[in-house]
């Protein structure tokens, strides 16, 4: 999928973050002003991610329906999944010696 230009302005700012951080990091004594700056450029960086994980929420909301927030017991699917995981290889040997 080709990038649009959001997505590589996004990965140039991501690049950009990551930079600083490691400049910072490998600077044996960081002043206060270093380290302030990265911890800014590190907020917005968050703050966009967040942003972009909620729009996709709502997108995937608004293309599924309502969301269930109803309790699922998932020992009981794991359970499940653990009986499939028995029946269906016996039930195909027994396929095959009938074959």
């Amino acid at each position: 999928m080709p990038q649009t230009s959001s997505t590589s302005a996004d990965q140039a700012e991501r690049d950009l973050v990551r930079a600083a951080i490691d400049v910072t990091l490998a600077t044996p004594s960081p002043t206060a002003r270093q380290l302030t700056d990265v911890a800014v450029r590190v907020r917005r960086s968050v703050d966009r991610a967040e942003s972009i994980i909620e729009a996709l929420l709502t997108l995937a909301v608004s293309d599924q329906g309502k969301l269930s927030t109803e309790f699922t017991d998932l020992a009981t699917w794991a359970e499940d999944a653990i009986d499939a995981a028995v029946v269906i290889p016996r039930c195909l040997a027994a396929d095959q010696v009938r074959a």
